[in-house]
Parts: C-alpha cells; sequence; structure tokens
C-alpha cells in the first residue's frame, strides 16, 4: 500500500506530538511528585525545629516556675516566659525555609495560644494548692493546739483559738475551693479538732494519774453535745481511744501506788490504795499492805498506850542487837554503820508519834533517845576509827543528823559524868561538839580523811578536859590527881581519852 505523502507526514506529526505530550506529563508528574517531597521535608523542619523550640521552653519553664509557685500572678515570670519563647522562635525560624516561614508563622501562633492556655491552668492550679497548703498548715497547727489544750483542760479557750483560725482558713479557702466546700471542711476540721481536745485531755489524766483529772475527762465524753459535735463515727473511735486507756491504767495505777508503798511504807498511800474504786484489792492484800506499813519506820501509832508499846519494844530490840563483827581482821569490833542505820530508823520511828493520839510526852521521847545514844556510846567510838573510811564517815554524819540538840555530846561523852558538871561546862561540851562536827565534815568533804581524823581526836581531848579540869594543859609525861590517886600521862587514845599510869597513893 501506498501512503500518499501529505498522510505520511501526518502519521510522523501526530508520533512527535504524543511523544512530547507524554514526555510533558512525565516531567509534570515527576515535579508535582518533587514538590510533595520539598512540602514533606519542610513540613518535618517545622515540625522539629518548633518541637525542639517546645522541649527548650517547657524546660525553662520547669526549671524557673518553682520560684513562683507561691506567688504564680507574678507579671515578672509570664514577661520572662513570653521573651523566651519568642527568642527560641525566632532562632528556630531562621532555619526555615523563607517560602514555608507564614506556615512555620502560623504554627508559632498556635502554639503560643496552647502556652497561654497552660499557663493559666498552671496559674489556677497552683493558686489551688497553695490555699491547699495555707489551709493544711493552719488545720495542722490547729490541730495540735487542740491536744495541748486537752492537756490543760480549758475548753473554752480551746474554742476560741479555734474560732480565730477557722476565720482565717475560711478567707483563703472561700476564693479557691467555694463557700460551701469551705463551710463543710470547716466542720470536719470542728470535729477532729474536738477530738484531739479530747485525747490531749485523756492522755495528761490517765498519764499522770490523776483521779480528779481522769473523772473530769470522762465527764466530758459523757457530754452528748460535745460528742454529737465530735462526730458519731469520731466519737465511737473516741470512746474507743478512752477505754484502752483506762483499761492500761487500770494495770499500771495500783501498782504502781503499791510500789511506791513498799519502797516508802506510809499511811497517806496506804489510805489512797484501799479508798480507790478503779480496781478492787482484795482484803488479804490489804491486810499485807497495813502489816507492812505496821511494820515501818513511818508508822504512827493511834493511842499512846500503842506507841509506848511500839517504842518500847523497838528499842528493846535495837538494845538487844549484836553488832560485833564476827569475821576478819576486825573481828571483836562493833559494826558502827550497821548500828547507826539502825539508830537513824529507830529515831525516826520514835520521832514521827505525833499524831493526835498516839503522840509521846515529852519525858518518854526524851526517855528513849537516851537509850538509842547510851547503847551507840557503850559501843566504843574508836571502833569508828579502826573502820574502813566509808563507815568512818557514816559514823559522824550520822552521829551529827540523828540525835537531837544536846544528845550528840552524850554519844561522845557519856551520859554519866554530864549529870554532875554545871550547866556552864554543858554549854561549853555543846559548843565544842559543834565546832568538831563542823570541822571533821569540812576535812572530809575536802577528801582530807587524816586531818578529820585529827580533828576530832583534838574535840575529844577537848571534852575530856572540860569533863576533867585537871587534865586541862596536861601533856605526854605530865602528872595530875583524881580522887585521891597520881596518875601520869603515857599518851591518848584515840577517843581522847588519856592513857594513863598510876604512880602513888
Amino acid at each position: 500500500m501506498v501512503v500518499p505523502t501529505t498522510k505520511r507526514q501526518f502519521y510522523d506529526t501526530t508520533k512527535k506530538v504524543s511523544a512530547v505530550a507524554e514526555y510533558a506529563g512525565a516531567v509534570r508528574e515527576g515535579a508535582e511528585a518533587w514538590g510533595k517531597l520539598f512540602d514533606s521535608q519542610q513540613g518535618a523542619k517545622i515540625e522539629s525545629s518548633l518541637g525542639q523550640a517546645n522541649v527548650n521552653i517547657n524546660d525553662e519553664f520547669n526549671r524557673v516556675s518553682p520560684q513562683y509557685d507561691n506567688n504564680p500572678d507574678n507579671p515578672e515570670f509570664k514577661a520572662y516566659m513570653d521573651d523566651y519563647r519568642k527568642q527560641q522562635y525566632d532562632k528556630a525560624r531562621e532555619d526555615i525555609n523563607p517560602f514555608y516561614r507564614g506556615q512555620f508563622d502560623e504554627a508559632v501562633r498556635k502554639n503560643n495560644q496552647r502556652f497561654d492556655i497552660n499557663f493559666s491552668e498552671w496559674q489556677v492550679s497552683q493558686r489551688k494548692a497553695n490555699a491547699s497548703n495555707d489551709v493544711k498548715n493552719i488545720s495542722a497547727d490547729l490541730i495540735n493546739n487542740a491536744y495541748m489544750s486537752g492537756q490543760s483542760g480549758n475548753l473554752e479557750q480551746a474554742r476560741a483559738v479555734y474560732n480565730e483560725k477557722a476565720n482565717a482558713i475560711r478567707n483563703v479557702s472561700t476564693a479557691t475551693l467555694g463557700a460551701r466546700a469551705t463551710e463543710q471542711g470547716l466542720k470536719d476540721l470542728n470535729s477532729q479538732y474536738l477530738m484531739a481536745f479530747a485525747k490531749g485531755q485523756l492522755d495528761s489524766a490517765y498519764d499522770g494519774g490523776n483521779l480528779d483529772a481522769i473523772k473530769k475527762s470522762e465527764s466530758l465524753l459523757a457530754d452528748n453535745d460535745f460528742m454529737k459535735e465530735v462526730g458519731l463515727e469520731n466519737a465511737e473511735k473516741l470512746k474507743n481511744y478512752a477505754v484502752s486507756k483506762q483499761n492500761h491504767f487500770k494495770k499500771q495505777y495500783v501498782s504502781k501506788m503499791v510500789a511506791e508503798f513498799n519502797a516508802n511504807p506510809n499511811k497517806q498511800t496506804l489510805d489512797m490504795i484501799k479508798s480507790q474504786d478503779i480496781v478492787k484489792i482484795s482484803d488479804k492484800a490489804i491486810e499485807d499492805l497495813e502489816s507492812t506499813y505496821k511494820e515501818s519506820p513511818n508508822y504512827v501509832c493511834e493511842t499512846e498506850a500503842e506507841a509506848l508499846l511500839e517504842v518500847g519494844k523497838r528499842v528493846a530490840d535495837f538494845s538487844g542487837n549484836d553488832y560485833s563483827i564476827k569475821d576478819g581482821k576486825e573481828k571483836g569490833g562493833v559494826n558502827v554503820a550497821k548500828q547507826f542505820e539502825d539508830a537513824i530508823t529507830l529515831t525516826k520511828f520514835i520521832m514521827s508519834q505525833n499524831s493526835k493520839d498516839g503522840k509521846l510526852s515529852d519525858s518518854d521521847r526524851s526517855k528513849y533517845m537516851e537509850t538509842v545514844a547510851k547503847v551507840m556510846q557503850d559501843s566504843n567510838l574508836k571502833n569508828a576509827f579502826n573502820n574502813t573510811r566509808g563507815e568512818f564517815v557514816t559514823f559522824l554524819d550520822n552521829i551529827h543528823s540523828v540525835l537531837p540538840s544536846g544528845l550528840v555530846a552524850n554519844t561522845l561523852t557519856g551520859g554519866d559524868k554530864r549529870q554532875t558538871i554545871s550547866s556552864n561546862d554543858k554549854l561549853m561540851i555543846n559548843s565544842t561538839v559543834s565546832a568538831t562536827m563542823r570541822m571533821v565534815m569540812e576535812s572530809l568533804e575536802s577528801g582530807d580523811v587524816e586531818t578529820a581524823r585529827k580533828a576530832f581526836f583534838d574535840g575529844n581531848k577537848d571534852i575530856q578536859c572540860i569533863l576533867y579540869p585537871e587534865l586541862r594543859g596536861k601533856g605526854v609525861g605530865d602528872t595530875f590527881s583524881r580522887d585521891g590517886e597520881v596518875y601520869r600521862i603515857e599518851g591518848f587514845n584515840k577517843d581522847g581519852s588519856p592513857n594513863v599510869t598510876i604512880m602513888y597513893k
């Protein structure tokens, strides 16, 4: 087939046009694909730049905001964050293609809107948190105050403090929590406050063992108006708390009183144990306590006849005791420390018989005290020097404190000779005894035992010179006359008396 030239040219042209069109379509599709890729890359760039800027902004907010937690409405903080955000976004914008900065600015605008919203929410949240913390702090102080007020038992003062603090809470809380929530919170707080007050009162009463305070605390729990104000649930807890305190107290109270009584038996404690109605005490236990009291040095006889009988019995027992040392290098001596310990106990008992019916007469008391003094005198004072320093100190201290005025000299010198000397000599002896004891005790307190011994020896020697004037001014080797005999002084004993030999009749 032969194709005309013109027709052949048409076909050729058609092919060329189709090829060009096909090429142009490919170019367009490639350009569109490249454009989409570029758009995607720039979008990712915008998102990445904004994301990093937002991370920096968020970190800076977290770093700086704690400084403004207590003052979230401070305009300085908001101005600082606005300036910081602008710096971050401006820096990020520089890396964005100029043709896409409009898109970037739009994203920044939306981010700024979200930041402002979040910032406002932070302010509101922080205001509530601050208000809540203020309320918590005031409430905690209130509860502590309630407990301490309960220990003093002054409910009216406690209520006055609560009302003052409640107004402060109301002013802080109402603006953030609202009036209804605030008043409900204050009602609950009042319940807790009164409960803390009651606990403070219970603890103080039971732990202190004050029976009047215990009754007062229990009467508060029996007040229906008060317990209604505490609230049903808290009232039940409070009652259970009171029962636990009471049970513990019952276990401890009487046992503590009995322990105190056994350590120091006395009528007052015995009467308290017998009269208390908290824990039942058996009749046998009461009898044992009464027996312990009667055997103690604190026992006060109920009648004069009983006092004479009981004191006489105890003095006889003391006089008949054997205080001799049985073993050791001091065997045969006298246990002065034990003797004076018993003398103190007996003396206290004699002097305590001053009740209305059981009071001893002055003459009876003096008679018994002289018997005690005579027993101590007969034990021979030199044993105090021969025994240990501790016994020596005990001897000197107790002889000075146990005996009434005048009987110290009796113990040091013996009573028989003193009955025959003048009243002036008796005064001189008492004065010498006082001065001697003062010097002795001062030396002992400073640790100078030897000076104390010498002072005691010299004092006794002076007393001997008062009792026996013929010894005055005499020393070893000198002679003196007594009862028709002439004596030579060979030395002096540790009790101050002369060691002599008879020269001639």
